[in-house]
């Protein structure tokens, strides 16, 4: 039986090491595994109850309560396990509606953002505009004084060159 279940185990189970590299493989591992160790211990109480009706009766009592404390504690571990998931699940829930909820608002914000932009870009172009237009009066304004100017010189030396030859 030692030969057997050491045999059984090196083909059909893989080590640590090849079972933690693959996360299916670990499963099929530990399956293999624990079908290995039960039929061998089935074996083990069929030849001691052979030898020992009473003690073979007590050890495959015991193997039924082992197992049937390990059924109890894996579906424990289960509960465990689903209980996590579920609070994982509503935190990531939650946290998705208040990134959500921030995103709407950053989005607003940046809607804002932009119309504000927008505006302050057309009152920049008014103004532009304005100063252009007022630039273009000044020049005008710089040409009519200009020439005023040349009017008036033009004028006062029509006048003196006419006062001296009168005179």
């Amino acid at each position: 039986l030692e030969v057997w279940l050491s045999f059984m185990m090196h083909k059909h189970c893989y080590d640590v090491e090849t079972a933690n590299k693959n996360r299916r493989g670990a499963k099929q591992a530990l399956a293999n595994e624990v079908l290995i160790v039960h039929s061998c211990m089935v074996e083990l109480i069929r030849q001691e109850t052979i030898a020992c009706k009473e003690r073979g009766n007590l050890f495959a009592q015991l193997y039924q309560k082992i197992n049937r404390l390990n059924r109890m504690h894996i579906s424990s571990l289960e509960k465990e396990v689903d209980k996590m998931q579920r609070v994982v699940h509503e935190d990531t829930e939650s946290r998705k509606r208040q990134d959500n909820v921030r995103m709407e608002e950053v989005i607003k914000e940046l809607n804002r953002l932009q119309e504000e932009n927008d505006r302050q870009a057309d009152l920049l172009r008014n103004r532009d505009a304005e100063i252009e237009h007022l630039q273009s009066d000044l020049r005008d304004l710089e040409e009519n004084h200009l020439h005023s100017r040349f009017s008036r010189s033009s004028s006062l030396k029509k006048r003196r060159t006419a006062g001296i030859s009168s005179g």
